[in-house]
């Protein structure tokens, strides 16, 4: 196995992220796709504030989406926030112990993003017919001048995000906790009639594409190998 899989239960959590982030800083191949991933993810980040806004100006087309009738909508910005920061939260404690991991899930986001930005650009859609906006509690103050974004339709960010998630984490466990957290989110964005179920589709479409690409360059850890955690045999 992997022995950067096995946590050293001499150690506690901080001295482990420091101990594994100093010995993959020594390699240069590792600290320039680190470095340049971060950098570029930077950059990503600023760009999306001005072009969601630009995207929220313009007119698209609505889709039929028999999916979404089933369900009368309603405000589930609170569930669905929840679970993305909760998941987000134990993702990044998680991953800071396994670099290379970490890396990967930032690349696979990095190049996942930049594809939604252009087909973001292409497929323009107006959202579904009642929609409940999804109101983010935190990022609404700091971006996008406080104004709603809801024409950021093809395909799902939060889907991608949660799915990124459960294919990054090795060890069993979290890694359900995620997948259910995943099916949460997808069922809740319907649910609200926030996405379109096509968005959905494209999401895991491209993110399973993106991340078996970033597989080429990443060495795949056998099927069965799992994560060990503090206290485990």
């Amino acid at each position: 196995m992997d022995e950067l899989l096995v946590y050293d239960k001499r150690l506690g959590y901080f001295p482990l992220v420091g101990q594994r982030w100093r010995e993959c800083l020594g390699s240069g191949s590792f600290r320039a796709q680190f470095y340049g991933t971060l950098s570029y993810g930077i950059v990503l980040v600023v760009f999306l504030n001005f072009f969601f806004n630009y995207i929220q100006g313009r007119t698209g087309t609505v889709l039929h989406d028999p999916i979404l009738s089933l369900f009368r909508p309603v405000n589930l910005s609170g569930p669905i926030f929840s679970v993305l920061y909760c998941c987000g939260l134990v993702g990044t404690f998680h991953l800071l112990t396994v670099p290379r991991d970490l890396l990967r899930a930032m690349q696979a986001m990095a190049i996942t993003y930049t594809i939604r930005i252009i087909t973001l650009y292409f497929v323009r859609l107006d959202p579904p017919p009642g929609m409940v906006a999804l109101s983010d509690p935190f990022i609404l103050h700091f971006a996008y001048s406080g104004r709603l974004i809801t024409k950021d339709l093809f395909f799902s960010g939060h889907t991608t995000s949660m799915l990124i998630l459960v294919l990054a984490t090795r060890r069993r466990f979290i890694r359900y906790l995620f997948f259910a957290g995943l099916l949460a989110v997808v069922f809740m964005l319907l649910w609200a009639r926030i996405h379109y179920t096509i968005d959905i589709l494209g999401a895991v479409i491209c993110t399973l594409a993106v991340w078996r690409m970033t597989g080429l360059w990443w060495k795949e850890p056998s099927p069965d190998a799992e994560m060990e955690g503090p206290g485990e045999g």
